[in-house]
């Protein structure tokens, strides 16, 4: 980015979700996959800022919570494998609906393999 640029990135809402009947366009399916491809540099780079949106609002009716989705948990776990916390900065990880709690030490990768086969993912090859 240029001296004092910055991006804005909102993860569910920047992607081509699904329409109603489960699709997306060649172009919108095209675009997903490439930004899947490129994830992991928002949650993990040192240098982002990620600021969590882990409540649901109750007008969005039985969805399934954050904390039991699949990919929300591998990208909130990503996300503090690479951020160092410190109490003399500005926090880089934030639940925004609970913005004192810290991010927990990182997982064992059996400990997260098995956190993730608990977890809920949209699609069944999600988690492999």
């Amino acid at each position: 980015f240029p001296k004092g640029g910055f991006a804005v990135f909102y993860d569910w809402c920047s992607l081509p979700q699904r329409d109603a009947n489960g699709t997306r366009t060649a172009a919108e399916r095209e675009a997903f996959v490439h930004a899947l491809s490129k994830m992991q540099v928002w949650y993990a780079h040192a240098q982002t800022l990620v600021y969590m949106l882990t409540k649901t609002p109750p007008a969005w009716g039985d969805v399934v919570p954050y904390a039991e989705r699949g990919w929300p948990t591998f990208e909130q776990h990503i996300t503090m494998f690479n951020k160092r916390q410190s109490m003399k900065c500005w926090a880089n990880v934030v639940d925004v609906n609970d913005p004192s709690a810290r991010p927990p030490p990182p997982l064992t990768a059996e400990a997260f393999d098995q956190l993730l086969a608990s977890k809920v993912f949209t699609n069944d090859a999600d988690p492999s």
